[in-house]
């Protein structure tokens, strides 16, 4: 199958990116880069999909529909009161979703939180880039960063800003969940700060 190949999830409609098995350099490769970004070091994976985008409103409420997840702790937003079942942000990323009602929508919906690793390997590939999508520094046109918006934005919005496979919204719009630390797929409540 050819890197960046694309399939669709029964479950939720979830547009998800083939990712090839690889090698990369794990860490944080610039001087920014916090104590536990490091050392740098070599990862093999095998191949595994991952989301194209963050998991929407109206995705993550199939899984309340369905009996399996709890709503989030929180059905506003930064900006809006009215967020979390709201038909006006259904292509919005869900947010205030702890780690593990994350992953039971995961499970709900045939799949599993990404790890760590796999995580940063669809966000830069075999690459040694800062960002998704290479040395530029954010400007508005890749990713939603640093309260610009004041509040989320619909999901893919930033095509500019995919990783070298075509995942999207790699950085930036809300933080997100992994297997063992915040990091990919379901996402807990804010705005992320991108250096």
């Amino acid at each position: 199958m050819a890197a960046g190949s694309e399939r669709v999830s029964s479950a939720d409609g979830m547009v998800q990116i083939y990712i090839p098995q690889g090698a990369f350099q794990m860490g944080g490769l610039d001087p920014r880069a916090s104590t536990d970004e490091k050392p740098v070091h070599k990862v093999d994976l095998n191949a595994y999909w991952i989301d194209k985008v963050e998991v929407t409103n109206a995705m993550f409420l199939l899984c309340i529909q369905a009996g399996v997840c709890r709503p989030p702790q929180n059905t506003t937003s930064e900006a809006r009161t009215y967020y979390f079942n709201n038909p006006e942000f259904n292509d919005f990323p869900v947010t205030s979703v702890p780690w593990d009602n994350a992953r039971q929508y995961c499970g709900w919906a045939g799949r599993r939180l990404p790890t760590e690793a796999e995580w940063e390997y669809a966000a830069r590939g075999s690459t040694i880039n800062t960002y998704p999508w290479g040395e530029d520094k954010p400007d508005g046109t890749r990713a939603n960063f640093n309260y610009m918006l004041g509040d989320t934005n619909r999901v893919g919005a930033y095509p500019l800003g995919q990783s070298p496979f075509g995942v999207l919204d790699m950085a930036g719009n809300v933080n997100e969940w992994a297997m063992t630390i915040m990091i990919a797929i379901i996402m807990p409540m804010g705005l992320p700060t991108i250096p």
